[in-house]
């Protein structure tokens, strides 16, 4: 196993589709599946910097590709074991969800349904201080344990809130030593099994909290209504709702920084083999239905010619007629099987003035040998028109030791505008 990590991306100086891919379109009528157009944002090989202290324990000589002017480094290695979405504390210490410790790349198992005792819980938060901000991680801190599957964290008010596979949870540090020993439970009783991370986000302008609930499937019926949904609540997990619907499993959150609109990244459904459906990255709002497991894209039927699919969903209802007319246009739609993960709009001035405000989102990759592992970066109006994608980070599977050794899934910016990413286990 290659060990997961943390990398860092700044500037230096200021501070192929594959054969029969959907179309890219500027616009398409419903019923068409369209990929959003690509800029060339120009790559350039550029090696990945791996401090001193990290040597050993992850691959070096390895180049990754960005755009001219950007570098990139490791900023903490040692410790992390599947680390997925992180957060920035109050005082300015990175903390990442690391979801996988005493597992593998899949634990807990794919049918866990029950949640296992307390002490049977292995994952943890830890904290990356870098004190002497030289860009390199000082230690790791573990400052929460026995969390079962974390997968998302966020501070609120001095508190940090952690998205488990079956609860949200409001840790708390009471004696001030960074280490959250006082445990809440707002949201308990999450559905569990598959689709098992839990993304949570805060709204702190209107003091809401948004928790994405994946599907148990597939594609089938859901006797859960939580299922396949972005839910609200009150930040104590009061007024609990559904805001969105038919999402198979919307990884990314993040609100605009300038309209405040909340975009998602989504997972679709697996027609391995296939171009389809396209991943989507999109605008969601409150009532709104996105397809899952009616359609995809822009009212695009599922294909029902599948006897497993038709045999899930069958029959169908007035209410899913009225479901699958009521979708809008996803606001960026990008090749199947990539895996969207993370999205995060840059709002510094450190980058060239292109990115701000755009999204990078991750991309863990899919099993098809031509979805690699990447960042992408979203260029679009305030609204989500106009909407333009490109490469913005690759390499991750040029490598002469398996085929992939970096497998992006969080991403964050510090105060100064450099950009972080982690990257998930690595079993090759």
């Amino acid at each position: 196993m290659k060990k997961p990590l943390i990398a860092t991306f700044s500037i230096l100086s200021i501070s192929i589709l594959y054969a029969q891919q959907p179309p890219q379109l500027e616009n398409s009528p419903p019923g068409e599946v369209f990929l959003t157009p690509q800029v060339d944002l120009d790559l350039q090989p550029v090696p990945l910097v791996v401090p001193d202290k990290f040597k050993g324990q992850v691959p070096e000589g390895e180049m990754l590709q960005l755009p001219e002017g950007f570098s990139a480094s490791v900023f903490a290695v040692t410790g992390l074991v599947g680390p997925r979405f992180m957060d920035w504390s109050p005082d300015g210490v990175l903390h990442v969800a690391n979801m996988k410790v005493n597992g593998s790349e899949w634990a807990p198992r794919h049918d866990t349904s029950t949640p296992p005792a307390s002490d049977q819980m292995f994952a943890q938060i830890v904290a990356l201080p870098d004190r002497d901000n030289d860009g390199v991680a000082d230690t790791t801190l573990v400052v929460a344990t026995n969390l079962w599957f974390p997968h998302s964290l966020q501070f609120y008010q001095d508190d940090l809130y952690v998205g488990d596979m079956h609860q949200v949870v409001r840790l708390r540090d009471n004696d001030g030593d960074g280490v959250y020993e006082e445990r809440t439970v707002v949201i308990g009783n999450l559905p569990t099994g598959h689709h098992r991370t839990r993304t949570i986000l805060f709204d702190k302008t209107s003091d809401k909290l948004y928790l994405s609930v994946g599907s148990s499937c597939d594609l089938c019926r859901e006797a859960d209504e939580r299922r396949a949904t972005i839910l609200q609540t009150d930040p104590d997990g009061g007024n609990l709702r559904v805001y969105a619907r038919g999402l198979r499993n919307a990884i990314g959150m993040a609100f605009h920084p300038l309209t405040r609109q909340l975009w998602i990244t989504t997972t679709g459904h697996h027609r391995e083999g296939t171009h389809l459906p396209p991943e989507a990255i999109t605008v969601v709002e409150d009532g709104r239905f996105y397809g899952w497991p009616l359609a995809y894209g822009y009212r695009v039927s599922v294909d029902f010619t599948i006897s497993q699919y038709r045999d899930e969903i069958f029959p169908l209802t007035h209410q899913d007629t009225l479901d699958v007319e009521s979708m809008v246009r996803p606001t960026v739609q990008i090749p199947a099987h990539l895996a969207p993960m993370a999205i995060y709009f840059n709002t510094h001035d450190h980058f060239p003035p292109q990115y701000k405000n755009a999204a990078f989102v991750a991309l863990r990759g899919g099993l098809q040998a031509v979805n690699k592992p990447k960042v992408i970066a979203i260029f679009s109006e305030p609204d989500g028109n106009r909407t333009r994608v490109g490469d913005f980070l690759t390499g991750f599977e040029a490598s002469t030791r398996g085929p992939t050794w970096g497998k992006p899934v969080g991403l964050t910016g510090d105060a100064k505008g450099n950009l972080y990413l982690s990257s998930d286990w690595i079993t090759t």
